[in-house]
């Protein structure tokens, strides 16, 4: 019985490069799987509910999670969170969004009073360029790398004290033409003609679009010759203003249409009620966002695991090759060799 072991046990650990070989490529097979699964996303779909504390700001909301490959949603879920008021109160570069929102304080669950949100239905689908009284929109609708709202800061600076308002350097107020810019990647620029003939360009990579400015801290005349675009567009125009006091939520969503397409939306909010100590303007956005998790690996499978029994027994009977083989390249450029060859994978058996 010892003298089988000592035959096999050695068979089993050095000449399986057969085995070796089945088990490289269902290795692979798993791993390419798993490297095309497509991550998680998640989108708001529908407010619920918004109320305050003396402290905070919840918001109760339904939210879709999909992937970049679904024609439908894979479930829709209630989310409850919470801004701190005192966060709300100062915005600098970029607005609070949901997605890095907090839970809700134990100590105020009991103290929340409803708030009512109302959709302004000019703003929907629309991009706002609220210092110029105009609403953008695009015929063919906006991508979700286009975000309509505006920068906190969208025709005037918010890195200096006292704010500089860009406006100054213009001498038009009446916006005549508009149009969408598509760089590379995420970038976007959007040309504003204003009736004096005067341009306005603003700029846009994956935030609200703010003033486009040189390396002068001026506004641009023109977009850089060195800036490649891929497609332009002519928006149409239409004049809107809000009240500047009023208190605002945006929200970007996909949803996905008859025909399994997913379409990009947005809206905007007004809410009234107890907001009198709120900061007037968009308190904070939402967008689609990806998850740091994957879809369900449950789909994952390979059926190289099937021909084990003929790799055994191929490396059995093969053995005293094997051993040969060993005996002139090593153990380890025995199995590089025999990987290469047979799973292309030219590795040695730690890896």
């Amino acid at each position: 019985m010892k003298k089988i072991l000592l035959f096999v046990l050695p068979c089993g650990m050095f000449w399986n490069c057969f085995t070796f070989a089945v088990a490289a490529k269902h290795s692979r097979s798993i791993s390419q799987q798993r490297d095309h699964l497509s991550f998680l996303q998640e989108s708001a779909r529908e407010i619920q509910q918004i109320s305050r504390s003396e402290s905070e700001l919840k918001v109760i909301y339904h939210v879709a999670v999909y992937t970049s490959k679904d024609t439908k949603d894979r479930d829709i879920k209630e989310k409850t969170i919470c801004f701190s008021l005192k966060s709300l109160s100062y915005v600098d570069t970029y607005y609070q969004r949901t997605e890095s929102s907090q839970t809700c304080g134990q100590s105020d669950l009991l103290n929340f009073q409803n708030l009512k949100v109302e959709e302004i239905p000019e703003l929907k689908n629309g991009m706002w360029i609220p210092d110029l009284g105009v609403v953008l929109y695009s015929k063919k609708g906006f991508d979700k790398f286009t975000i309509p709202f505006p920068a906190p800061y969208q025709l005037s600076s918010g890195y200096y004290y006292p704010r500089i308002d860009y406006l100054k350097y213009f001498k038009g107020r009446e916006v005549v033409s508009a149009t969408l810019f598509q760089g590379n990647g995420l970038n976007r620029y959007l040309r504003l003609q204003l009736e004096t003939k005067e341009e306005i360009y603003l700029y846009g990579g994956g935030s609200g679009f703010q003033i486009f400015l040189n390396h002068l801290e001026k506004p641009v005349k023109k977009i850089p010759d060195n800036i490649k675009i891929a497609k332009e567009e002519e928006l149409e125009i239409r004049k809107f203003i809000i009240p500047k006091e009023e208190k605002l939520i945006a929200v970007q969503y996909e949803y996905p249409d008859t025909s399994g397409i997913f379409r990009t939306e947005s809206k905007v909010f007004k809410i009234t009620g107890a907001v009198q100590d709120l900061r007037s303007g968009i308190l904070f956005i939402s967008l689609p966002y990806r998850l740091n998790t994957k879809e369900d690996e449950k789909g994952i499978w390979s059926l190289y695991p099937a021909l084990y029994p003929f790799s055994i027994v191929l490396d059995i009977a093969t053995s005293p090759l094997q051993l040969l083989s060993m005996l002139a390249f090593g153990y380890d450029g025995h199995f590089y060799l025999w990987g290469c060859i047979l799973a292309r994978k030219c590795a040695g058996p730690m890896g």
